[in-house]
């Protein structure tokens, strides 16, 4: 019984650790008005392309000025209204 319970805990554990929310798209550099993100591949559903395009198509439905650079980069003109360029990312994963 001892060894079902420790078998069960591990496996839960690992399916936890595999499933939580990680970090997709984040801040890589901030010059000349503009916020440049990178993506990369953090959940083994989505690539760095997918996470590219879901992140800077949530940013321009909420109305920044952002576009695709490149496989798995964004660019977003910093306004006013855009706020802390670091403040802006993406997740993905369970829990999000």
């Amino acid at each position: 019984m001892v060894k079902a319970t420790f078998i069960l805990f591990a496996l839960a554990s690992s399916i936890a650790s595999v499933s939580a929310c990680e970090r997709t798209c984040s801040l890589d550099r901030e010059a000349n008005g503009k916020c440049y993100y990178t993506c990369w591949r953090a959940c083994s559903s989505l690539s760095e392309t997918s996470a590219r395009n879901n992140f800077a198509n949530a940013m321009r439905r909420n109305g920044h000025s952002c576009t695709n650079s490149g496989a798995a980069g964004v660019t977003c003109t910093k306004t006013s209204a855009f706020g802390s360029c670091g403040s802006h990312y993406w997740n993905c994963g369970s829990g999000c």
